[in-house]
């Protein structure tokens, strides 16, 4: 099944024969399916194809509409005569055809193509094919506020035009619609009308992929509304269909339907393998299922109930990764969050525990946001309700909010006098930050000096202190520690007095009691202190450098982590790095150089 599914999209088909026909077809558009894209800047078709008729260039279209990169010679030469002959209604067409062959915002963008040329002109057809078009897609991008509201107005323009085809097709997505938000028995009476439409056309051998399409989305309404005797008949319908054409994915999603089934009468090891193995072969066939979420919850509500806890855990985060991804809601979801809370609140981990918790209220925004606009504005459209009934509930939410929103008063202005105390804080230390980034610049003359420079030259040998080791081991590490310097080796990550002695091939002690001495300084500061004054002079030269996150800056001079970099440039510099960045980027938006004297 090529289809996008429990996302019923409108097309049509055109047919030109001696006169141009139109005939009404939902069509199915694929979802998560990647069309294969053409060259903007490709010719736009053949010098045989430019001189063809429309109804050739139609014909050619549809002949070639599962070969994208063909059928796209056609779309392109149909839409260029078109333009040629500035003919408003059959450059709408050709951009019709360019929307059936793209996904997302492409098609949308040749949708609002459609609009733009026949707004002022009302066929049969035009300009409601655009608005569907657009809430097809918009649809499948999970924008659903979008969709409801082109939906809406392909209904106005075919309601104008007299379209009783599109109107009912309208009708039918908008049923998918409502059953998704709760209004279970409208959505189903809608579908079951679509598929009972298409045995009465006799369509279901004429467009049989459609067809299984209808029947999918009529067997999940069914399981979702629990009608569970009408869903195993369809299921197993489908399923058979499905394999009399040999289409191994359509009979994989039916087959999954029956695990759904198996599951909700209670045969949880019939429902494990039927999901588990149907799942699998749509996963290696590559294919993406918009409502996958659904099957993947309950092959985890499966294995609850079997007792195999770890797996089921696996498949329902998985339905939350699907949410992260596609960005679409279904009823089922909230179960889902909340599965796997009580998982995690009884497994006693808290910090798995809070991350579901708070998925669960963002989910719970995304619902409220997208579809309590959707079911006010399908209830407004499709019933015309009687709101008198829920005014007095409406009137005591309200003075609920009024109370709120005084105590909410009361909290802001303890929160307003907070801020400013802060804010003098931030202002005062903000100028102690000023002025030592301006004394940072002007000690070092906006440059550092050179690394070999940072420790006393080694003394010539008879000056030496006597710090207890010989004169000759002490000349040794200071020649190797300037070696060490001017190379850089301090960049390197994880370095250790017992590692830099080992590579001097000296006793860790003599090494340390010779930087404390010629430093005055321990190992590590003085470590620190090679890293920080590298990193304040790349940082003024390097613009790419300042580009990047504190925590990637640390690693690159041999920090372990962002913390302790930013540590010890306090300790060196009084300001910390990111401080010092935004000076010095600020300064180079004012076109005063970094590396110059401040």
């Amino acid at each position: 099944m090529r289809r996008c599914f429990f996302s019923f999209h409108i097309g049509f088909v055109r047919s030109e024969h001696r006169t141009l026909k139109f005939y009404f077809l939902p069509i199915l558009f694929l979802t998560g399916i990647s069309i294969y894209g053409y060259n903007a800047q490709q010719q736009y078709a053949t010098d045989s194809l430019l001189t063809s008729s429309y109804r050739q260039l139609a014909a050619g279209f549809y002949e070639h509409e599962q070969d994208s990169s063909k059928a796209m010679k056609y779309a392109k030469a149909y839409l260029h005569k078109a333009k040629v002959e500035k003919n408003p209604i059959r450059m709408a067409d050709g951009y019709f055809y360019h929307a059936s062959l793209h996904t997302g915002v492409e098609a949308i963008r040749y949708a609002d193509s459609i609009i733009l040329y026949t707004k002022d002109t009302l066929t049969v057809y035009y300009p409601t094919l655009g608005y569907t078009i657009k809430a097809g897609r918009y649809y499948d991008m999970g924008e659903t506020r979008k969709a409801l509201d082109n939906y809406l107005q392909g209904q106005h323009y075919a309601k104008m035009a007299g379209n009783e085809n599109i109107i009912a097709s309208i009708a039918y997505s908008m049923g998918l619609l409502k059953n998704k938000i709760g209004f279970k028995e409208e959505g189903l009476k809608l579908i079951r009308e679509c598929y009972d439409l298409y045995l009465a056309r006799g369509w279901e051998e004429e467009y049989p992929d459609d067809f299984l399409t209808v029947m999918y989305s009529l067997t999940e309404v069914y399981l979702r509304n629990r009608i569970l005797d009408s869903a195993k008949v369809m299921a197993k319908k489908g399923y058979m269909m499905a394999e009399r054409r040999e289409d191994t994915l359509s009979a994989a999603i039916f087959r999954m339907q029956k695990g759904v089934h198996s599951y909700l009468v209670e045969d949880y090891e019939a429902a494990e393998t039927m999901l588990s193995t149907s799942l699998n072969t749509l996963k290696e066939g590559s294919f993406v299922l918009p409502s996958l979420s659904f099957y993947l919850f309950y092959l985890g509500k499966t294995q609850l109930a079997l007792g195999k806890e770890d797996a089921a855990v696996v498949h329902l985060k998985a339905v939350d990764s699907l949410f992260v991804l596609q960005n679409d809601t279904y009823p089922e979801m909230r179960e889902n969050y909340g599965l796997l809370i009580r998982h995690y609140e009884k497994d006693g981990n808290l910090q798995e525990h809070l991350v579901y918790v708070k998925k669960l209220l963002r989910f719970d925004s995304i619902l409220n946001q997208n579809y309590g606009y959707l079911s006010n504005n399908i209830y407004k459209e499709y019933e015309i309700p009687n709101l008198e009934s829920q005014k007095d509930m409406l009137e005591e939410a309200l003075d609920k909010e009024k109370r709120r929103a005084l105590w909410w008063g009361g909290i802001l202005v303890i929160l307003l006098l907070s801020s400013v105390t802060v804010g003098i804080f931030y202002y005062r230390r903000q100028r102690i930050y000023k002025r030592r980034f301006q004394e940072l610049m002007e000690r070092t003359g906006g440059q550092l000096p050179p690394e070999q420079g940072h420790h006393p030259p080694p003394e010539p040998v008879g000056q030496q202190k006597n710090i207890g080791i010989s004169e000759d081991t002490v000349n040794i590490i200071l020649r190797r520690l300037q070696n060490f310097e001017q190379s850089q080796g301090f960049l390197e990550q994880g370095i250790t007095i017992h590692k830099l002695s080992e590579k001097f091939k000296t006793n860790h002690r003599y090494l340390s009691k010779v930087v404390n001495v010629h430093s005055g300084e321990s190992f590590s500061n003085y470590l620190n202190r090679l890293r920080v004054d590298h990193a304040v002079r790349r940082l003024k030269e390097d613009s790419h450098l300042r580009s990047l996150m504190v925590s990637a800056i640390a690693e690159e001079m041999g920090f372990g982590n962002a913390n302790s970099f930013s540590r010890a440039f306090y300790h060196r510099t009084g300001i910390y790095p990111s401080y010092f960045i935004r000076s010095l980027n600020k300064a180079s938006e004012k076109g005063i150089s970094p590396t110059s004297n401040s």
